[in-house]
């Protein structure tokens, strides 16, 4: 992460040891000695950076929905507080107990904190060469208990239904540490891994038996195993010639059993072969398919049936049309017959179709058959077709006008839509 200027010169030669994003420009910066929290210019305040110095005698920490507040309480210059997102606190507390660890003596010089755990009122600070244990509201304060590597013993630990206990040994003693089952492998493999780089152990190795203090029996007992294998102590000696022991036949009279008379009196094959010869018993399963047969049989007889009824009906029907269509047939002459009088009695009374006026068609003489056509009625539609012509001119005016302040109320609503999402942002960091 780039250090920007204004922290530059606030750390005063000092190297940055670790670095959280705090989200936008804002960033957090810890140091050997302090905390620095860089704040970028915003709406509501100016580019800034917070010093906070790590010789506090107990952190504490109070959680939000959001945010988190981080409480250093100093002897000479008291309490200070300052507040980061919950996320960026949750990267940023290992750095700073490692500051703070270091400002106290706890660590020693160049030694760093490799992870740390908070378990409601319990915190463990695993570090390079010790383990740091607190227990209290606090995450720590001078009231703590440490653990080096240099005097453990054994590692391991005593599962339970909620938690479980994690049992350091020192010098031989048990210092037994309660905590979330969900978590306990977790921990347990951190503080492995750290207590086997301290001590230069490979990853495969037991560590317990690596870790175990050797017993002051030990060294006889590898003397004794020596001399044994030289041959030249007092052990005991069989000599040679002694053979092992025999169950010898486990048969009357020697002999094996032949196995013709290991079979019973009714194992014989052939009874077996001539119960399955010709005189077989007929099965369920050739009952039921001489049954499925018959059904079959009786399907196709009863299906030939309605087929049967299915083709009388069709012949009646067609018996039904055909004397219909005759009838129609029949009648079709009397039409014309009836036809050809009517058009001879007209004839006969002299009047002819084509001379006759329609009722229907309108007297030529009124004043609706006058042709629409005439000098007023030109006049009349050019005059309309003026006035639409103009109205569709205003119109489009109005329309372009109203696009052109609507193009403008849109790029305002931008403008202050991107200012109050970052004035948001800049509440929410705690600005």
């Amino acid at each position: 992460m780039d250090v920007p200027g204004i922290v530059e010169e606030a750390l005063d030669g000092e190297e940055v040891a670790a670095s959280v994003d705090l989200g936008g420009d804002d960033a957090l910066f810890v140091t050997p000695t302090r905390t620095l929290i860089y704040r970028s210019e915003g709406l509501l305040s100016d580019e800034s950076v917070e010093s906070y110095s790590h010789e506090a005698e107990s952190l504490s920490l109070s959680h939000g929905r959001r945010k988190t507040r981080i409480t250093l309480d100093h002897p000479i210059d008291g309490v200070e507080e300052f507040t980061l997102p919950s996320g960026a606190a949750d990267e940023a507390i290992p750095s700073i107990l490692a500051g703070i660890l270091g400002m106290n003596d706890v660590l020693e010089d160049g030694e760093s904190v490799v992870d740390s755990y908070l378990f409601s009122e319990l915190t463990l600070v695993i570090a390079d060469n010790r383990l740091v244990k607190h227990v209290g509201e606090t995450v720590w304060d001078l009231d703590f208990e440490e653990y080096p590597f240099a005097d453990v013993t054994g590692v391991y630990a005593e599962k339970g239904s909620v938690a479980t206990q994690l049992v350091i040994e020192i010098d031989g003693r048990a210092e037994r540490i309660k905590t979330p089952s969900d978590r306990s492998r977790e921990v347990r493999e951190e503080l492995e891994g750290a207590i086997r780089r301290y001590h230069g152990l490979a990853a495969d190795a037991d560590l317990n038996d690596a870790l175990a203090p050797a017993e002051p029996g030990d060294t006889a007992s590898d003397d004794v195993s020596e001399e044994s294998d030289d041959g030249s102590g007092g052990g005991m000696d069989f000599g040679e010639g002694v053979d092992p022991l025999s169950a010898g036949d486990t048969t009357q009279d020697g002999r094996n059993p032949d196995p013709a008379d290991l079979d019973g009196p009714g194992t014989n094959t052939n009874d077996t072969t001539d119960r399955t010869g010709t005189d077989a018993v007929p099965t369920e399963d050739s009952v039921g398919a001489a049954d499925a047969g018959a059904s079959s049989q009786q399907s196709s007889a009863g299906g030939a049936a309605p087929q049967s009824r299915s083709s009388n009906d069709a012949a009646a029907a067609s018996d039904e049309v055909t004397q219909e269509s005759g009838a129609t047939d029949q009648a079709q002459p009397s039409a014309t017959n009836e036809s050809n009088d009517g058009r001879a009695n007209r004839t006969a009374s002299g009047s002819d179709p084509s001379t006759q006026q329609r009722s229907d068609d309108p007297d030529p003489t009124s004043p609706a058959a006058d042709p629409p056509d005439g000098p007023a009625a030109g006049d009349a539609k050019a005059v309309d077709t003026e006035a639409a012509s103009d109205r569709t001119d205003e119109l489009a005016e109005e329309v372009e006008e109203l696009r052109v302040a609507v193009q403008k109320q849109n790029k305002l609503l931008t403008r202050q839509h991107k200012t109050i999402q970052k004035l948001v942002e800049e509440l929410r960091r705690g600005r």
